[in-house]
């Protein structure tokens, strides 16, 4: 019980206190002054049941896994209850905080053994009981018999190894997405009952295996079931109800403004990077092409590229020479594009010239030291985003070509389990988080220059 007398700050306790046992007791921002309002910082008080004061300490460092970035804020918590169920049930015997650069130091400890769990208390309850909270664990117990520095632990968000549909969306008349939270293996979809063919499914399945998009030509049935497989094994038995083109719109956009047809290319800026093809990219699948109106120029010379529709028929990739320093255009006459729905495209007009090699750089990387297993190596700019990557198996010399100019940052991922990405750790089952590495210093591009780098990864 906290009351304030004046200057005075009186704390009650109505608990019954343990003999011979060190407490602290902080204050963090919670102590301002009466008249200018100003704080006492990171104010802690220390006494003792006994007749000694506990000083042993444990500090390290507590990191983000993936980007080996500092975790500021987050809970350092140690037990004396050393059960593996601990950081569900119970709050910590000891815990602080990590400051901006992700240190931490427990200080007033008592010597023994403990088990240390790092948090992000998103429910601010002292307790890990939502896979949203990142974490940080230690492999071995922590025996603290003398002060303890340097303990160190890389933090992750744990994911279920539970396979479940984590969304079912219906986005327009005719078009479907479904969302898994893990990588669905050799995905079927069945339709109950069996669709008629005028309705033409089409579905395309993402990269990363765990989204299922689907688009029905016509919707000519009141609602249908969409039957999810793995192989053999049913996932999921999805019932939907089907909302017909003119219908009443939903959601933000409205499910008849998700329908229509866009079409995108990767010239950004009219500017086409060397060594590239023009590539066009639609919302919709595509059904048909009318390739002799479109008009496809180099200069004031028409060529005809061969064109090139994608497996899942929403990107058309011009396939022909395009040297660098030229320019090009292309125009499509409305209609020259026929959606899987039978909408037909507008216009398109676009003009591009390719960029020469000499505005970018080049990255020739060694790594003569890598012992045998999975890589991926990875180029990423100053926000952690990947530029490029590639797997690797060991000792390697890899090249990087047309790098824009700028800084960028080498990251190299163990891939202990070799599913080609990063993956974290699981608590239950005692899995650290996948190894990642980065090179010591910062990268910089330059246009017109080769840049030369040996990393003897230990």
């Amino acid at each position: 019980e906290i009351t304030i007398r004046k200057k005075d700050l009186i704390i009650q306790f109505k608990d019954t206190l343990e003999a011979n046992t060190t407490y602290s007791i902080s204050f963090g921002k919670a102590i301002r002054d009466i008249t200018e309002n100003n704080t006492l910082n990171n104010f802690q008080y220390v006494f003792s049941t006994g007749p000694v004061i506990d000083s042993l300490t444990c500090s390290g460092n507590i990191v983000n896994a993936n980007t080996m970035r500092p975790e500021k804020g987050v809970l350092v918590m140690l037990y004396r209850n050393l059960s593996d169920s601990v950081p569900y049930k119970e709050k910590p015997y000891y815990y602080t905080r990590t400051d901006e650069f992700g240190n931490y130091k427990l200080t007033n400890l008592a010597p023994s053994t403990y088990k240390i769990f790092a948090l992000a208390d998103e429910g601010e309850d002292y307790l890990y009981n939502s896979r949203a909270e990142k974490i940080a664990f230690s492999d071995t117990l922590i025996v603290v018999k003398d002060h303890v520095d340097s303990l160190n632990l890389k933090m992750f968000q744990e994911k279920s190894t539970t396979q479940f549909l984590a969304k079912s969306q219906q986005l327009s008349p005719g078009r479907f997405r479904f969302d898994y939270n893990l990588r669905v293996n050799n995905p079927v979809i069945r339709f109950s009952p069996e669709l008629p063919a005028t309705m033409d499914p089409i579905v395309e399945y993402s990269e990363s295996g765990d989204t299922i998009h689907v688009w029905l030509a016509k919707v000519e049935l009141d609602s249908v079931n969409f039957v999810i497989l793995s192989g053999n094994e049913v996932l999921d038995t999805i019932p939907m109800k089907l909302t017909k083109p003119g219908g009443k719109k939903t959601g933000r956009l409205g499910v008849a403004d998700a329908r229509a047809l866009v079409i995108s290319h990767n010239a950004i800026g009219g500017k086409l990077l060397p060594g590239n093809r023009f590539v066009i990219t639609s919302t919709n699948p595509i059904r048909s092409i009318e390739t002799a109106k479109i008009i496809f120029k180099q200069g004031s010379d028409t060529i005809q590229p061969k064109f090139i529709l994608s497996e899942n028929k929403r990107v058309i990739t011009f396939d022909g020479q395009f040297p660098e320093d030229s320019s090009f255009s292309v125009f499509m006459p409305p209609g020259a594009i026929v959606d899987w729905y039978g909408q037909k495209s507008d216009t398109i007009k676009s003009g591009f010239t390719v960029q020469p090699a000499r505005q970018f750089g080049n990255l020739n990387l060694k790594l003569p030291t890598l012992a045998k297993g999975n890589y991926i190596l990875q180029i990423v700019d100053e926000k952690d985003r990947v530029v490029r990557d590639t797997l690797i198996h060991g000792n390697a010399i890899c090249n990087f070509s047309i790098l824009s100019a700028g800084n960028y940052r080498i990251k190299l991922i163990y891939d202990t389990n070799s599913d080609g990405r990063w993956t974290p750790g699981n608590y239950p089952e005692k899995l650290q988080p996948e190894k990642v590495f980065y090179y010591s210093t910062t990268v910089r591009i330059r246009s017109g220059w080769d840049m030369d780098v040996e990393w003897r990864v230990e």
